[in-house]
């Protein structure tokens, strides 16, 4: 798709229920989408962003959703193509402890998880802040370190502040891009 026409790393999500995945009928349409992908750059594929939400309202388990980023990452190393790279996405709510949440859950391991993109939002907007991009993003970044795998922001976004021009935002932005590229953020999507 236009994602792709720059020529640079790429990062895609797609949905399906996992027993969709598991029963084998999808195969044949993500076994063609991972052999037709790019060999010219990076791309981190991801199997259904931000699963937390749907497995607290009953639509699946984790243990069947972690069953199918298994299947799926059996189809995408059988595409041979060495620039497709499993990126689990998960919210960076999830490693909070109010949320009730454990990361752990949605981690299929890192034989088959390459690396995890976490959704992170700045919070302090109505209180006129731009949140420290350590304090934002230290947890994701030393969780997906732990866990053996790369790290990356998937989503990353705030309103603009109150009594911003804009000049607030744009400085901070900045400070997040720095803080990433210094930790070794695989990438970073605003």
């Amino acid at each position: 798709g236009s994602a792709g026409v720059s020529g640079g790393p790429v990062a895609v999500s797609f949905k399906a229920a996992p027993k969709d995945v598991m029963s084998g009928r999808l195969d044949s349409q993500f076994a063609s989408w991972f052999a037709s992908a790019p060999k010219d750059r990076p791309i981190f594929w991801s199997y259904f962003h931000e699963p937390e939400n749907d497995v607290e309202s009953g639509s699946f388990t984790t243990a069947d959703y972690r069953a199918a980023w298994v299947h799926l990452a059996g189809l995408a190393d059988r595409a041979n193509n060495p620039q497709l790279r499993s990126n689990l996405i998960l919210m960076c709510w999830t490693l909070q402890s109010g949320s009730h949440r454990n990361w752990q859950d949605y981690f299929a391991g890192a034989s088959v998880i390459d690396t995890i993109g976490w959704d992170c939002y700045n919070k302090s907007f109505s209180k006129g802040s731009y949140g420290d991009p350590a304090s934002m993003l230290g947890k994701a970044v030393a969780t997906s370190k732990a866990a053996g795998v790369n790290w990356a922001v998937a989503e990353l976004g705030s309103k603009m502040a109150s009594g911003d021009n804009g000049t607030g935002r744009a400085q901070w932005l900045t400070a997040v891009g720095s803080y990433a590229r210094a930790n070794g953020a695989a990438y970073i999507t605003y």
